[in-house]
C-alpha cells in the first residue's frame, strides 16, 4: 500500500511504477492483477490531490498506463476531458525538468487513445 510516511520516497516509488507500466502490458498485467488493485487505485486518486506537483504527475501517469482504455479510464478522463488537459498543461508550466517529461509524456498517451483524443476535439 502506498503510504505517506517519506514524500521522497513515495514521489520516486510513484515515478518508478509509472515508467515501468508505461507502454509494457507485462507490467501492467502483473499490477492490476494484485489482489488490493481497487485500494491502490483509490489510493492513486487521492494522490491527486496532493501537495506536491510531482506525487500529482506522478499518479496521474500511473492511473494512465493502467486504465486509461478501460470502462475506469473512460469514466476517470473522457467525462472530465477539459479538466484533465488544464491539469496537465498547469503541471507542465509550474514543474520541474522530470515533471515535465512526465506531463509530456502524459499528453503523447492521451493522443494515443481515440477516445480521449475526440472527447479533446469536440471540447468547448
Amino acid at each position: 500500500m502506498i503510504l505517506r510516511k517519506d514524500a521522497r520516497l513515495l514521489d520516486d516509488a510513484l515515478a518508478v511504477l509509472a515508467s515501468l507500466s508505461r507502454n509494457n502490458l507485462l507490467i501492467q498485467g502483473s499490477v492490476k492483477s494484485m489482489e488490493n488493485i481497487r485500494s491502490l487505485y483509490s489510493r492513486l486518486m487521492t494522490l491527486l490531490g496532493d501537495d506536491s506537483i510531482s506525487v500529482i504527475v506522478h499518479s496521474l501517469s500511473l492511473i494512465t498506463a493502467l486504465c486509461l482504455n478501460e470502462d475506469l479510464g473512460n469514466k476517470l478522463f473522457v467525462g472530465n476531458v477539459d479538466g484533465t488537459y488544464t491539469l496537465v498543461m498547469n503541471m507542465l508550466n509550474s514543474g520541474d525538468q522530470d515533471t515535465k517529461l512526465f506531463c509530456l509524456n502524459l499528453l503523447i498517451d492521451f493522443t494515443k487513445s481515440e477516445t480521449m483524443l475526440s472527447a479533446f476535439v469536440n471540447c468547448q
